[in-house]
């Protein structure tokens, strides 16, 4: 199946207005995922103690397993002194994980309004901010991305695993922004693995299920990506090792994302050479077939619709000899022109359902970003990127904010709740963007876009605030994990990785119903041991428990 329309630009525009059903459902399916493996894990008695809502005058140490001479941790428990806020920092004094809830400011409602139903509304505002993040992602920020690679004439297999990459990433950025500088736990660490396996399985498992037709990929750019994948990963496991990340760690992640935005440039040469000397075809045998049938027809002008993998300045010459459609569609640049005004009120049960829902920050948007798919703001997508990336860095932080709430009132460490809820739901906007691209006919895209996010993710979601925070907040001082697990879970994703691509080669590169459910399952198979692990389940003692508060 070849892509349709003829530029995979407009193609994903207008996918945002047929397709807008289609995200809210993955939206939706990303939530209720994330949800079943929380319920799943807080079936098991793990033996944690949920906070009784009264103040802690003495708190708890755990000798860890550096303590007993390397032998099994058993998670014996000591009584020390009282717990100061002061001593709820970052140190060796305690073998506790400090409680991220106490570095936000205090919470809306107590602890006993949020277990008498508030909790309720607090999860409800998270399921807000989520439909909140994929719209100014969807809506403004990806457009201006758009525009930059329309200017640029990349091809669709490093656009998406490029910038399109960098602007479905920006909530998992500033999540791990945050993790670092504000919660100071593992929140972070774990929306970034979490977003990861959630893009390589899920997403793709959804570009299946919802594209509508079979997604044929090509060899290359899924081996380019796949190896680069790999190689963040194995700096991701080795970094974390020992639950410290100095400020040379954190370099080598940007440096080695510098190497492959510098790959992605020399992209086409690379590709050739690979082609001269290997098996590595980048073009899919179906596709080849279609392209020699529409050469031996003399009478047809081939168009560059019949080639996957085109270049975008050959497909922007197509539109140029297209003038008649862009001349004729002046009545569908007006419309264009009022699909992000919350004024229009659209037809439809649930379509107005979600306007009323939505009104509010579609109108802030509205006032405050301009729309840079119009052709009067076309020039100023610069400041569309900025304000957008400011819209999405405040909204993340409420967004982590509550999470962080949920997880300590629920007695979940800040890494299940980033593995599940905040990876689920920061990962909408690379769902809606994949799934559009698959929709569109462009495999390649929805691809590399979803392994792209977890290159960026991974190299510079979380070597930038690391290399930040040890190099000019604390100097010379390591950013501590506080978990085991997180080194387990980064050698399952390894796993994942190699299943995903195993089954993409035996479905001969084709993406189907079929197989996108197996990618789900998998996704599900991957999720929750990750959530026992982080809760001692499997392993006793793996990962350092929470501190007692000072304060309620």
């Amino acid at each position: 199946m070849t892509p349709t329309g003829g530029s995979p630009y407009r193609g994903l525009r207008r996918g945002r207005t047929v397709c807008g059903m289609v995200a809210f459902s993955a939206s939706c399916l990303a939530l209720l995922l994330a949800a079943t493996a929380i319920l799943i894990t807080l079936s098991v008695d793990t033996g944690a103690v949920l906070p009784d809502g009264t103040k802690d005058d003495q708190g708890t140490r755990r000798v860890s397993r550096r303590d007993v001479g390397g032998e099994a941790a058993t998670g014996l428990l000591q009584t020390t002194g009282p717990i100061i806020a002061a001593t709820l920092s970052p140190s060796y004094d305690f073998n506790c994980t400090p409680p991220s809830i106490d570095n936000f400011p205090p919470n809306v409602m107590s602890l006993d309004v949020l277990r008498h139903g508030g909790l309720l509304i607090n999860f409800a505002v998270v399921c807000y901010l989520f439909g909140v993040l994929a719209l100014v992602c969807d809506s403004y920020f990806m457009p201006s991305l758009e525009t930059l690679c329309s200017a640029l004439n990349l091809s669709e297999d490093v656009a998406g695993a490029s910038f399109m990459a960098i602007g479905g990433s920006a909530p998992e950025l500033f999540t791990s922004i945050f993790g670092v500088f504000i919660a100071k736990g593992n929140i972070g660490v774990g929306t970034v693995i979490g977003s990861a396996v959630f893009n390589i399985l899920c997403v793709v498992g959804l570009c299946g299920l919802l594209a509508g037709q079979t997604v044929y990929l090509t060899k290359w750019p899924l081996a380019r990506d796949s190896m680069w994948y790999c190689v963040c990963i194995f700096c991701l496991a080795l970094v974390i090792l020992d639950n410290e990340v100095h400020w040379y760690e954190s370099m080598v992640f940007l440096l080695v994302y510098a190497a492959y935005l510098v790959f992605l440039y020399f992209d086409p040469v690379i590709k050739r050479q690979v082609e001269r000397f290997s098996a590595c075809v980048t073009r899919h045998e179906d596709e080849e077939e279609q392209q020699h049938i529409v050469k031996e027809k003399p009478t047809e002008k081939p168009t560059e619709e019949t080639a996957v993998g085109s270049s975008y300045e050959n497909i922007n010459s197509s539109q140029e000899t297209d003038g008649q459609e862009g001349n004729t569609s002046e009545s569908e640049g007006e419309e264009e022109k009022n699909t992000l005004s919350p004024f229009i009120l659209p037809s439809g049960g649930p379509q107005r359902f979600i306007w009323v829902m939505s009104f509010p920050a579609s109108l802030m948007f509205y006032l405050t970003i301009p729309n840079c798919s119009l052709k009067r703001w076309q020039r100023w997508y610069p400041l569309t990127f900025v304000l957008a990336l400011v819209w999405i860095g405040l909204v993340t932080y409420v967004l982590v904010w509550m999470v962080t709430i949920l997880g300590y009132v629920l007695s979940l460490p800040d890494a299940v709740m980033g593995l599940t809820l905040l990876a689920a739901g920061s990962s909408t906007p690379d769902t809606i963007l994949s799934v559009i691209a698959a929709r569109n006919g462009y495999g390649d895209m929805a691809i590399s876009h979803s392994i792209g996010s977890n290159i960026f993710d991974i190299l510079l979601g979380l070597g930038l605030p690391w290399f930040f925070h040890s190099t000019f907040v604390h100097r010379g001082s390591p950013v501590q994990t506080y978990s085991d697990g997180l080194t387990v879970i980064v050698g399952m994703l390894l796993i994942t990785v190699i299943a995903a691509l195993l089954l993409i080669k035996v479905s001969s590169f084709r993406l189907n119903k079929a197989n996108g459910v197996v990618f789900i399952v998998l996704y599900i198979v991957f999720v929750v041991p990750a959530i026992l692990l982080e809760m001692n389940v499997i392993i006793k003692g793996l990962v350092l428990p929470q501190c007692p508060r000072s304060k309620i």
